[in-house]
Parts: C-alpha cells; structure tokens; sequence
C-alpha cells in the first residue's frame, strides 16, 4: 500500500510542529509525526506532520479531548502507517519511538507503535509496546529478539510518555522522562522483515492484539536521543497529560437512527442506506480501499437517506462512511465494509428476448406472470410449472424475478422443444430447467417450491397429474400455488377433493385463486437464544425425530462470512419458514425449506456480540421479522424482503446501549447497557472464552428492563432496580423472571460488565407481569459465588424456574414459579473445564433439565439421565420436543447427532460441525445447521449449511 504525502490545507499545525522542532534543535527533529487529533484525520487518513507515512486508520474513529487524541477500543481500530513489506524508509541503524498512551486494559502482548515479526525462531523488527502492566521496548538484529521491560509499572487508565531508544549498541526504555531499563544484548543494523507497521496494536502474521486505551501523538527518529532530550520532551508536552482520560461515551455512530447498512441490489450495484436523527443533508465517501477517494452528496433535506455505488467488481471490499452535518460542518462517522463476495444479486434478464412466436399463447403466458408475480409478491426462491408445455410461463416468469424455475412435463416433445426455445434465449439451465417425467410422481423432495403455477391448466383448462402432489412440493408457511385458466368456483374445486386441503388457505385474486400452505402442524421454532424467550434451548418442535432425519438442502451461506467459531458467536434464528444467520458483522434472511438467500445486508462492525454465554445474543425473531439490536436501538426488518420496518431507541435517561433483545406476543423487550460493555473481540485464541477467568467469565449486566409495543413502539413499562444479569431474563405464561444484584458496590460501575464478587452478593430472583411489568414477587437467594461463576443461566418451564450456573462444578436450583420458593437443588462435577465442558446451557426436553453430564426430573429432581456419554467439542446442546441435537468433537467419528428421546438411539450424520456454542437448532420440522465452523481444524468440517426433514 503506497503512500504518497498529500498536502494538507491546515498549514498552521505543519507550522507549530517545525517551529517546535527549531526550538528544540535540529537533532530532534522527527522523520514521522503523527498527531492523533481530529484536526489529522481525514475521515480515514492519519497525517504524518514530519515525514510522507499518511496512516490509515481501520475501525472506529473516535477522537477526544483535553488533550486532543484517538481512543482505540480494543477491538478493531489501528492505523496502519505501511502494508507489509513497503516500510522501506524506517530507521535502520539508530531509533528512537516516543508517544503518549493511556492503557485501559493491559494484556500480555501489547503494542503502542511497531513494525515486528516474531514467529518463534523468526524474530524481527521492533516495536514499542507493554507486557500486562509494564511497558516494554522490543528490537532485533543479527537474527535475535530482545524484550526490554520497564521496572516499573504502570496504572490503567492514566497518561504515559513512553520512549524507546537503539543507538546501534544499547537499548533504553523511558517512562515518563525517567530511564527504567537498558540492554546491551542488541548490537548492529536492525533486522526488518515484510511486516505492517502500526500504532495501537500488537500485529504480525498470526497475531493482532489491539489496544484497548488512547494515544495522543507517536514520534520516529532516525536517531537515539540522549536521556536529556527525552526528559525535556517529557516535560515540554505533559502539561496536557495530567488528567485521566475518559472512556468516550460516544463511540458509534449515534447521529443516525437507522444504519448504515449495505445492500447488493445488482451484480454491478449496492446501495448504502440510514437514517438520521433530524432531516439534514448528508454525504457518502466510499472506495475500494479505505482511503475512500469517492464522493456523494446528498444535499436533500431528509431524514431518510440512500447512495448507490455503481461498478460493484466482484470479491472487491468497499469501504464508506457516511458524513453528517454538525455545526455547519461535515462529520464523517465510524467507517464501514461491505463485500461483494456477499452479492447475491442474480443478472437481470428482463432484456432478454423472446424466443417464442409472439401468439396468442406466449401473449397469455406474460399477462399470467405478471398477474401472478402481483398477486403474490414472490420474486425470490423456486419456482414449478407443473404441466409447463414449451415453457412460456416458465421464460415469462423467469424474465421478471430473480426465481430458478423448473418446468415439467411428461410429454417428451414438448420438453424437447422448451429446451430448445430456452437454450436459444440464453437462460436453460441457469434460470430455467425443464424436466420430463411423470407428473403423478415428481421425485422432488416435499416443501421445495415457494411458487406453483401451471401452463397446462392456463392454456387448456386441465390441472394435470395428482394435485396433492403439487401441494406436497410446495413450500409450507407461505408458499404459493396460483392457478388460474378456469372460472373461480372450479378452481376452487380443484383444492377442495385434496389430501392436503386442510392445510391450505385459499382467496380469489382477480381471474386467478390462490392457494396458501399454512404451517405445519406441530413445527416448533427457534425465535430466541435458546429457542424461545424463556431460555429452554428447546425449540417444541414435534415433528422433528432423530431417527427420521434426512438432506433437505446444502449450500450457502459457507465459511467465509463468518465469525471465527470460538467466539461463542449469536446463534440462527427461524420461523415461519424463515431462517436468519448472523455472520461478522452481516446477516442472511433465507428460506428455511430450501436455502435461498432472501436478502442480506452487511453492517458496521458495532452489529459485533460475542461471548453468548455471558451476555446474550442480539437477535430475536417472531412469525414475520427479524429483531436486530445495534448500538442505542433495535431494528425491525420483514423477514421476507428485508425491508426495515422501523427502528427503537434504547430507554434510557443516560447514554446507553440496547442490551438484552426479546419479543413475545405484541411487545419488544430490551434493556439498556452503558455503551462498550458488549464483548466484540474474537481474533486470537485469548478471545476463545474458554477459559474460567473473569477476563473471559464477566457477566453483562443491565440497568433496566423495558417493553415497548411492536408495532407503535410506544413504552409499556420500564423496570430499575438492580444490576439484572443478562443471561438470567426468562419469559413466559404472562411473566418476566430474572436475577438481579442490589449489591451497593457494583452500583456505580464504569461498565455494564461486571467482573466483582461483589456481583453475587444481595441476589434477588424477580418476576414480572409481562404485560404491565408490575412486580408479582421477588426473593433473596444465595449461590455459590468462589470462583466467580463460569456461567450462570435461567429458564422457565411450566411451574419450574431453572436456576444452572458452574463455578468448579454444576449447581442446579429448581424455583417454583409461584412464589419463587426453591422446591429442589442438585451438583454435580463437569467433565472438563475446557472445550466448553464447564458452561453448557441448560436444555429442557419434557420433565428433564439436562446439565451435563446428567438430567434432572423436573418435579423433584430425580436423575433422570446419569453420566451421559462424555462428548467432545466446545458447543452446547439443543433439542426439539423429542430429539436432542448436538456435536460430538471426535477424531475417527465426530460430527452431527440426533438423539432419538424415544427410543434412546444416537444418529450420527457424518460430515460437518457447528460452532464452538450453539448453531444447531431446528424449527419448521427441520434441524437446521448453517455454516458457523470457520477457522475448525477439526475432522469432518465440510462448510457449508445444511438442512434436515423428516423422511
């Protein structure tokens, strides 16, 4: 990545840095200057104020004040002053590195600013950095590495002038004009190798650990200043350094009340929409690298706002933001990506030509589909024409939509000559297929199709074959046969002598009726984090039998869109025949019968929550939409089309994020945390959360609890009064149950995430009426609190609140949900405290709480299982209302099972993995499995998603 220095306007700060300089003496003067102050930065661009490194500042831009400088969170955000292999200008014989940095979180490898290497024996560079709470200063030569560590440490949270010096013999280390360190075992020329060179993060080839903290300015000289010299640039800049920096309460892009997001809506476009706050005018910059070198104004006066960036290349990354106006200038938010590896946009074919005489048949078949294609909204999917003739309807149909039409006929003929006519059209076998076989018996597997229309009865007035066969393929809960050709009350006739009529709603439309499946009978569905609202992992589905199970379909979306699988990442999400995926920072809307992609949309990086087990997911779904909760407020988009419906802010009376996110019924539940508490870090194995430390156990608590109606989004009820652990919120039968702690000292808390024992002290389990949110009770109960607990999880079930959490083993505490009186309590050791054997989520299957290894009645709690076969891999169980499903992490047979409740049979279905916590749900009488293993060395880990009915 070449950089060339770009002439910047504010020529005074160029001005006071030389003259600086001058003062100070020419020997002082850096080769690079990087002042991290909004005047510097150019929505991405980092000015060099000495030299020609402009930096490129990746992830959230978040400038502060007193003194001027850039908060990195810890996540994502670093400037990049050279790729790899173009730092061809740094110092090679002497160096010195000097910057201002305030450490939030400190962490075993840290860097400040540096250019390193080190793989084992591959040891080159330098960099400038910190080792937990000591600051250090590495470099190498002659093929060697050494680590100089400061004697002294330094507190969190506070301003430090860190200097490292090489002068061809010695290294020194300086903390705060003092020298704290110095080494002779470095001698000669400094070893470079083809690394990035950086501020604000460790990174090499396989490592990046980002600082959590603030950086006010970095310095490079080509060579070492003497003690003096770094005790007078101590002195001369730390007036501006001697108060605590602040944690930016505003760290996103809180100026929109909608997005921004992105949208392939073509191969060769996308389009970036949000919303603001007040009407305003507004400006895109966007490109296909991060300098962002194109404009678009959008000098409207609205509220709701939309740019198209046109020439989408394929696998190109693009990168925008979005500039508001703010005092009359233009503020450029945090940046965002989209990839058009994720553009699932199909060529439009409407151009295409006919290749059929135009008669009156092929003049019939366009005014059908396009009748059809108004009647029913369905532009998306599969598609038959049972009966198709030469195709007419099919190449109609097909022309106006994205949909993949397959044609069938049983005479030869005909499909002889449909082919024919489509191949010349350019669109047989991509868009259309034709296939000649028995219409009586399709061969096509049961719930495929999301739209059945026929040729045959159209232009001759005859439904051929077997009519409950039609029925069978098409898709329930929504799929759609049109059937038109004959007067309303015969096509009525046609459904009514049917097997499957029961399960079918129909209504006139025009010429046409249209034939509606309903949902199965008995299909459960997977809405929440653990299935439903009430955290039973259990989706109530009665359909699904584990030993009836087979291959529905496979495909998208695969590995690459995904988070890294030990994130503990949010788990999908159907209904109603939808199935919604989360990715890194994207999310899918398909159909759950058959795979299509629906819609996808690629989010800024705040969409990020990880480590589920300890905070939550931060999706919920219900019969039509997808709930999405994202930096102060929650988005509501329609499950079929994507379309945002509206977006809630958060109800707070301070800055806050939206935390916890549920629906039930007519109303939307969330709460509100103090923004940056969510867990976002997944790069790396310390961001497995594997481990029993708080650094990876620390619950996010919330300081409310509300319920705003769906569809006004007017404010029902909000609940204060503890910290409300997050993992704990359960609803059902009219209630709200959680635990909260009225601990006094965790009261004023910086964070929403809450590592103190003092957490567990003065616990209360609550209940709420759901619909008004008045309290209904509320009890003082005690747990186990040492070690600070891995996990701690609630679920209701019937009369049961199940109360499971581990601190060096499982505890389970059964409450009645009558009065919150504790009916039974049971422990038990866990089978390991790694790879996920020591936080497995409770699952609920009939009167059975599963806590593995052993499951307890729920009346009593009697054994009900006992020591269940140890299981490998690091996710949790789920489970239908009579089937668990789960992953067996092992070498020769590992993989996907299904475990028959009725008959205590195990399936193994050979050939993928889920995630490292919960991927493998199942709803719709299906078991549903996308893709979510990404960066699994495991056996077996064919990445693609998959999907499961009942043979």
């Amino acid at each position: 990545m070449n950089r060339r220095k770009t002439i910047w306007p504010n020529a005074s700060i160029l001005t006071a840095g030389l003259l600086l300089g001058c003062v100070s003496g020419f020997a002082q003067s850096p080769v690079n200057e990087w002042v991290l102050s909004p005047d510097n930065i150019d929505i991405t661009t980092v000015k060099d104020l000495a030299g020609d490194q402009d930096g490129l500042l990746h992830g959230r831009r978040v400038p502060t004040q007193n003194p001027p400088a850039l908060y990195f969170d810890g996540t994502d955000t670093y400037i990049e002053l050279a790729g790899k292999n173009e730092a061809k200008s740094l110092p090679k014989s002497k160096l010195t590195a000097e910057a201002w940095v305030a450490v939030n979180s400190p962490a075993e490898w840290g860097g400040i600013v540096g250019c390193l290497q080190d793989n084992g024996s591959f040891e080159k560079g330098w960099v400038l950095g910190y080792n937990n709470d000591e600051f250090n200063f590495a470099l190498s030569t002659g093929g060697d590495l050494t680590y100089l560590n400061a004697s002294v440490s330094f507190q969190t949270g506070r301003w430090y002038h860190v200097v490292g010096t090489y002068d061809g013999s010695r290294m020194r280390i300086y903390v705060n004009g003092v020298e704290r360190g110095n080494s002779s075992k470095r001698r000669g020329s400094i070893d470079y190798s083809p690394a990035t060179f950086v501020i604000g993060c460790y990174l090499d080839d396989n490592e990046f650990y980002p600082l959590e903290g603030f950086i006010s300015g970095v310095r490079l000289y080509n060579r070492a200043l003497t003690s003096q010299q770094v005790r007078n640039r101590y002195n001369r800049t730390r007036g501006k350094h001697t108060t605590r920096p602040k944690p930016p309460v505003v760290v996103t892009n809180r100026e929109l009340s909608a997005g921004p997001y992105l949208a392939f809506t073509s191969p060769r476009e996308a389009v970036v929409r949000w919303e603001t706050a007040k009407p305003m005018p507004t400006r895109l910059a966007y490109g296909t690298t991060p300098t962002l070198q194109h404009r678009i104004d959008l000098p409207g006066k609205t509220r709701q706002h939309e740019a198209a960036i046109p020439g989408i290349v394929p696998g190109a990354t693009y990168h925008y933001s979005v500039g508001v106006e703010e005092d009359g200038q233009t503020q450029w938010l945090a940046p965002a990506t989209g990839e058009s590896d994720f553009n699932y946009s199909r060529p439009d074919i409407s151009g295409v030509e006919s290749p059929y005489a135009e008669d009156g048949r092929m003049r019939k078949s366009r005014d059908a589909a396009e009748a059809i294609l108004a009647a029913t909204g369905v532009r998306k999917g599969y598609a038959i024409d049972y009966g198709c003739g030469e195709g007419r309807l099919a190449f109609a149909l097909a022309k106006r939509t994205e949909l993949t039409v397959i044609g069938v006929t049983d005479d030869a003929a005909e499909a002889a000559r449909a082919r024919a006519a489509l191949r010349r059209a350019g669109i047989y076998g991509t868009r259309v297929t034709i296939q000649h076989r028995p219409l009586a018996k399709l061969g096509h597997t049961d719930h495929l199709y999301n739209l059945a229309v026929s040729s045959e009865l159209l232009h001759r007035g005859k439904l051929p074959g077997d009519r409950s066969e039609l029925l069978r393929v098409l898709r329930p809960s929504g799929g759609l046969l049109a059937l038109s050709g004959l007067p309303q009350a015969r096509l009525a006739q046609l459904i009514t002598g049917s097997a499957l009529a029961e399960s079918t709603t129909t209504k006139p439309s025009g010429e046409m009726l249209l034939v509606k499946r309903n949902p199965l009978d008995g299909a459960g569905e997977w809405t929440h984090t653990y299935g439903t609202a009430a955290q039973t992992s259990n989706s109530g589905d009665e359909i699904v039998n584990g030993r009836r199970m087979a291959l529905q379909w496979f495909g998208k979306p695969g590995a690459r869109g995904m988070i890294d699988r030990q994130g503990r990442n949010p788990p999908p999400l159907t209904s109603n025949g939808f199935l919604y995926v989360q990715g890194d920072n994207r999310i899918w809307g398909q159909d759950a019968f058959n795979g299509t992609i629906l819609w996808n949309y690629e989010f800024p990086s705040e969409l990020r929550r990880v480590n589920t087990p300890r905070d939550g997911s931060n999706m919920s779904a219900d019969d039509s939409s997808l709930f999405v909760a994202m930096r102060d407020r929650a988005y509501r988009f329609d499950g079929q089309t994507g379309r945002l419906l509206r977006s809630f802010p958060v109800l707070s009376s301070d800055a806050a994020n939206w935390g916890y996110i549920a629906n039930d019924g007519n109303l939307l539940f969330g709460s509100s945390v103090k923004p940056g508490s969510e867990y976002t870090k997944f790069k790396g194995t310390p961001y497995w959360y594997d481990s029993t430390g708080t650094q990876d156990t620390a619950k996010v608590c919330s300081d409310n609890l509300f319920a705003i109606d769906k569809q006004s989004g007017r404010k029902k009820w909000e609940y204060r009064g503890g910290k409300i652990i997050n993992t704990t919120i359960a609803i059902g039968d009219g209630r709200v149950y959680f635990v909260e702690s009225n601990s006094s000292s965790i009261r004023n808390e910086p964070t929403s995430r809450i590592d103190s024992s003092s957490l567990w002290s003065s616990l209360r389990l609550v209940a709420l009426n759901r619909q008004t949110g008045a309290k209904i009770w509320s009890k003082s109960i005690t747990v186990n609190k040492s070690p600070y607990p891995v996990v701690f999880f609630l679920a209701q079930t019937r009369d049961r609140l199940i109360l499971s959490y581990a601190t060096s083993r499982y505890y389970v505490d059964a409450f009645s949900t009558r009065n919150g009186s504790k009916v039974w309590s049971k422990n038990h050791s866990w089978n390991r405290n790694h790879h996920g054997g020591h936080m497995y989520h409770p699952v609920i299957v009939g009167d059975a709480v599963i806590v593995e290894p052993y499951g307890y009645r729920l009346s009593n709690g009697g054994t009900v299982h006992r020591s269940l076969p140890q299981r490998g891999g690091c996710s949790t169980m789920s489970a239908s209302k009579n089937t668990v499903h789960y992953i067996n992490w092992d070498y020769d047979k590992g993989s996907m099972y299904f475990w028959d409740l009725d008959t205590n049979q195990r399936r193994l279905m050979v050939g993928s993995r889920s995630s490292c916590w919960l991927s493998l749900i199942s709803g719709n009488g299906m078991i549903l499995s996308p893709t979510a293993s990404s960066g699994c060395r495991c056996r077996y880990p064919i990445q693609t998603s998959i999907g499961f009915k009942r043979r």
